[in-house]
Order: C-alpha cells, then structure tokens, then sequence
C-alpha cells in the first residue's frame, strides 16, 4: 500500500475495521513512514474513547439480531474470548512499562535477548509467526507477514491485530495445528498457542520489570491455570524428549494459591494419567511452577514440598523448565 492508501486506512484500522490484508499492508508501510506511525498511535487512543462519553441504551433486540447474524456465519469459538482478555492484558502490561523506558534505556542489558530492543524483537517474532499461521491455512511457510518490529508501537499494533483474529476466529481456526514458539518445532492447535502467547508476553514483562527494578507480577488466576494446563499438555513430551521419562509411572501435582489445582501427571509419552498410585508428590504454587516453566526460576531453588521419590520429582521439574519460549 503506497502512503496515500495507507493514509485513508488509519481510520478503520484503529477501528479495528480492516481486513486481514489491509492490516498487513498498514504495517509494511508503518516500518518506514515515522508520520503515519505517529498518526496510528494517536488514532488508537482516540478509538479507545469512542462512545465512552455519552453511552446510549442499545435498540430492542439488537442482542438477539447480532449474536444470530454472528452464529449464522461461522461456528462459535467457545471459551476463547477469556483467553483473548488475557492476552489483551498481558500486551496492555508491557505497554505501560514500555512507555517509562526512554531511547536510552532501550538498549538496557536483558538476560538471553541482548537488549530491551532484542527482547521485543524477539517478542515480536514469535507473534508473527502465530499470525500468520492462523491467517493463512497452509501454515506459516506460505507467506512472511513481516520483519518482527523492535519497536514498542509497531509491536502493540501487531499484537493488537493478532488478539482481533482471535477474538473473529471460527472453530477451524481455533483448532488448527499451528507452531509454537520455542525449539522443538512442535504443534498445537491454535487455541492452545495462544495461551503461550498469554505466557510469554508475561515471561518477557517480568523480564523487563527485573530489568528496571519492579517487583514481578503474575497474571490473574484464570490465566495462570490456562497457563498450568498448557504446560501439563506438553510435560509427556517433554520428559521424552529429554531423556527423562518413567513408563508406567505417574506424580501428584498440588498447585496452591491462584491458578492451582491437582493434576496426576504421566512421566512418559505412553503412561495414562491416573494409573496406578504416583510415585512421588509435588507441592508448589502455580505461579512459581509456571516461573520454573518459563525458564526463571531454576528447578532446584523452586520453593516446594516433595513426598515420595524425589528423583521422580527433579526429573518431570527439570522436563518443565524446557517448556519456555527462549
């Protein structure tokens, strides 16, 4: 799209009104037109206010009108509109650290990414990726979407395009084997990458809230059991892949405070949950067995209850600590 084009789209887009296409092209030409930067991150507040001063009562039936219409074209996407609001949350968290960070602060140290600047680029990418594998359905491979952006307002406008295809995608979108992020190339379906989305968006804003000296913050509950479940889907494997399973054998997880729960978790590819007694029991929080997920906290300084076979526990702990996006 050349700049003119672009410059009659800003509207809609920070409306959230383009297609998947026209999105695209605005952010090919936002990487080298600073005006049209600018004007976007002005238009995208302004549309935040949009009918927030004097809201009026909807019509009568309008509801019931507007959810038919929705089911008549596509098929429900159920329960994904909480996994949206997480994520929303999450790029709305780093948003506001990123605004305290001035040019020179982006080039701060940041563990495993170089830079501030190498952490969103990094951020970004992985984004991308999920992008474009649920926008196109032969996957990532067919079409690049774009550079991942080492910028905070081009990575929120990519962000925020790939919370709207969640939020409008049908069933077969949502169940569509993607890639996700991180070193075994493995996949899931797309609901389930976007969960990871939630959980690295979270890693990274606690990265650069270390960074600058903040306390961490962990996401609400309902996310971290998102987060939990995601994790536990790709532990089998994990232990697997790492040369550390036990066939036939099974541990008790006790997961306190938000997020938590009880999980009997196979410690093998072939062991079905809940067979026979587990051999060892784990006691933790959710959110710091997460933090041993994302690869923050090391498996042996996790602040934890063990009762049983403890090799058992450091080996499906160590398979976890795996299950980044780094």
């Amino acid at each position: 799209m050349d700049h003119d084009a672009v410059g009659q789209t800003l509207g809609a887009w920070a409306l959230g009104a383009c297609g998947y296409d026209e999105a695209i092209g605005v952010l090919a030409h936002l990487d080298g037109c600073a005006g049209c930067l600018a004007e976007t991150a002005l238009l995208s507040r302004a549309a935040e206010l949009v009918g927030a001063a004097q809201p009026e009562p909807p019509a009568p039936g309008l509801r019931a009108r507007t959810v038919a219409a929705a089911v008549a074209v596509r098929a429900p996407a159920a329960g994904i509109g909480a996994a949206v609001s997480g994520y929303r949350e999450q790029i709305a968290g780093l948003l506001v650290l990123l605004d305290r960070i001035d040019r020179d602060q982006w080039s701060l140290p940041v563990p495993r990414h170089g830079t501030v600047g190498g952490l969103i680029a990094h951020l970004s990418g992985n984004d991308r990726v999920l992008l474009d594998a649920i926008s196109h359905p032969r996957g990532p491979d067919v079409r690049p979407v774009l550079s991942a952006p080492a910028d905070p307002i081009r990575w929120r406008l990519q962000a925020d395009l790939l919370a709207r295809r969640f939020a409008a995608a049908s069933s077969s979108v949502l169940t569509r084997l993607v890639p996700l992020a991180g070193p075994g190339r493995i996949r899931r379906p797309a609901a389930e990458a976007l969960v990871q989305r939630v959980f690295e968006t979270w890693t990274h804003t606690d990265d650069l809230r270390r960074v600058l000296d903040l306390p961490t913050r962990p996401p609400g509950g309902a996310d971290l059991g998102r987060i939990v479940e995601f994790g536990l889907r790709l532990l089998p494997m994990a232990l697997v892949r790492t040369g550390r399973q036990h066939r036939g054998r099974t541990a008790g997880l006790v997961l306190t405070g938000p997020g938590g729960g009880r999980w009997t978790v196979p410690l093998g590819a072939a062991t079905r949950s809940g067979r026979g007694e587990p051999g060892v029991l784990i006691v933790a929080t959710a959110v710091d067995f997460c933090t041993v997920m994302a690869g923050r906290l090391p498996p042996d300084a996790l602040p934890c209850t063990v009762v049983g076979d403890s090799r058992l526990a450091l080996d499906l702990l160590h398979a976890a600590a795996t299950l980044g996006c780094d």
